[in-house]
């Protein structure tokens, strides 16, 4: 049954330990561990561990009489289903696990995208990129403006904003999976560009030469 197997995440070429929590008051007379049901990987009995020859060879230790299993360095191929029957006097006892290994997460970038620039407005989306194939990433922002920070309420790996040219403001795209994090930041900021400054100045030198009347009518009449 699905919802009794105990879940346990482990990270790639990292350790992870499968703990049974069980505490007998007799001693556990044998333990026997396998993998995906058919495999037997590692036994206890009469104090003694042993262990099979197989892809785990090397990798595996017993603790608590038998009822911990210690995986070291991990690979993807260890996720799966692992079984343990202890006998306790002459009981029968099942637990049973679900492994998942996890690569650790690369560490991702921001690229920052102009999409449209008005004299007051920059919109922009900010792309957080993961060197890596896998697809079990899970993605969430943040934002800090005027020292105070913000959980932007999206799911992907691209968001979306508008500033305009007196705001600065710094994004964080925080990547994890189960087992790992990894996190970026990076300024965005809004610029007046070339084309922005010519149409700023397109729009004050006729203010200029209204203003230069004036003022040479001005000095006319005081004459």
């Amino acid at each position: 049954n699905q919802e009794h197997l105990i879940q346990v995440i482990g990270l790639l070429q990292h350790s992870v330990e499968l703990l049974s929590n069980v505490s007998f008051s007799s001693s556990v007379q044998e333990a026997d561990w396998y993998f995906k049901d058919k495999v037997k990987i590692a036994q206890f009995e009469n104090h003694q561990p042993k262990f099979y020859k197989n892809h785990f060879e090397g990798r595996l230790e017993l603790h608590h009489n038998g009822t911990i299993l210690c995986i070291k360095d991990l690979r993807m191929e260890d996720s799966g289903k692992y079984t343990v029957h202890f006998i306790v006097s002459d009981t029968n006892y099942v637990k049973e696990f679900i492994l998942m290994v996890y690569e650790p997460v690369p560490v991702p970038s921001i690229k920052i995208i102009l999409e449209e620039q008005t004299s007051h407005w920059c919109n922009m989306s900010l792309n957080c990129f993961v060197p890596s194939n896998s697809s079990t990433f899970n993605y969430s922002w943040t934002y800090k403006h005027i020292k105070s920070v913000q959980e932007l309420r999206t799911i992907g790996d691209a968001i979306h904003i508008s500033l305009n040219y007196s705001w600065g403001m710094e994004f964080q795209c925080i990547v994890g999976n189960p087992a790992d994090q990894k996190n970026v930041s990076k300024q965005a900021r809004c610029y007046v560009t070339g084309d922005t400054t010519k149409r700023m100045y397109f729009f004050l030198i006729p203010l200029l030469m209204i203003a230069l009347s004036f003022l040479v009518l001005w000095k006319i009449r005081k004459k």
